[in-house]
């Protein structure tokens, strides 16, 4: 805008930020939120059939912690981890996404206190997945809870298996080269995130696919 107004001729604003970052600190949180969703969805509405991958959608989800300001509000909202004294250390927010394969944009996101486990805030994102779309996460994501959470939805799934699950390609009924089929059973210890209830409703087993990666 500066250069526009300079070649014009005439009077330029100012070159300071500081209106900028006032007016911005203004804004409220919501509405960056909100503008964030919107433009993922409008993204995603032009993707043509031919961009997707077997027919199927592909969500990425993943999660990260942020450093915020050492400001009283964000203590309040976003403590800082309990194992630091008070006063030295920084608010901590817990941030789960849902990106598009196809266009890169974020189309869901969920946020809270580090206290909260990026489960817990990947199961409030349960209602933005639906039939005809392929969860695809790392190896947190590995694990029988999600499949048991995505199946009910029609939602596929492509996992890498948690590190500490041990893979035997030796069992489970043999579909091709270093690729089986095997039933994962449900764990015997409800999940923090989890409620009695919805822990006994949950199937007492799962049917996926097994394949070996040499990346």
């Amino acid at each position: 805008m500066i250069a526009y107004y300079a070649q014009r001729g005439e009077a330029t604003p100012s070159p300071a930020t500081g209106a900028y970052c006032k007016a911005r600190q203004r804004l409220p949180e919501k509405l960056f939120s909100h503008l964030v969703t919107h433009t993922g969805a409008a993204l995603e509405a032009l993707a043509t059939p031919g961009e997707l991958w077997c027919a199927l959608r592909v969500r990425i989800v993943d999660g990260t912690c942020i450093s915020m300001p050492d400001t009283p509000a964000n203590q309040e909202a976003y403590p800082q981890p309990s194992s630091q004294a008070s006063g030295c250390g920084f608010p901590v927010l817990r941030l789960v996404v849902l990106f598009s394969l196809i266009t890169g944009a974020l189309l869901a996101h969920a946020i809270g206190p580090l206290a909260d486990s990026e489960m817990a805030l990947f199961r409030r994102l349960l209602a933005e997945l639906r039939p005809g779309e392929l969860a695809l996460g790392d190896r947190y994501y590995g694990n029988f809870w999600v499949l048991a959470l995505l199946q009910p939805r029609g939602v596929e799934a492509l996992l890498r298996v948690a590190a500490s699950r041990h893979t035997d390609f030796r069992r489970g009924r043999r579909l091709g080269k270093n690729d089986h089929l095997i039933v994962w059973k449900k764990p015997k210890q409800c999940p923090d995130y989890m409620s009695a209830a919805e822990y006994a409703a949950a199937h007492a087993e799962i049917l996926y696919i097994g394949r070996a990666s040499f990346m």
